[in-house]
């Protein structure tokens, strides 16, 4: 919900930047949106997982 509400993504679109995010840093897909919480909460986002976002998002909003 966090990524579709900051990012303005359809929720499917929302689901897949998670998922390209998880496959492309080599993280449980869990573990991102655990991360992705713990940024909107406040937390840095570690650099790989926040590197990948943004193109995802990017790839998404394009």
């Amino acid at each position: 919900m966090a990524l579709i509400a900051i990012h303005r993504l359809a929720p499917a679109a929302g689901f897949d930047v998670l998922r390209e995010v998880s496959q492309h840093t080599d993280t449980k897909l869990h573990l991102v949106a655990q991360i992705v919480i713990a940024w909107v909460l406040g937390q840095p986002l570690p650099q790989p997982v926040g590197q990948e976002l943004d193109a995802a998002v990017q790839r998404r909003s394009a």
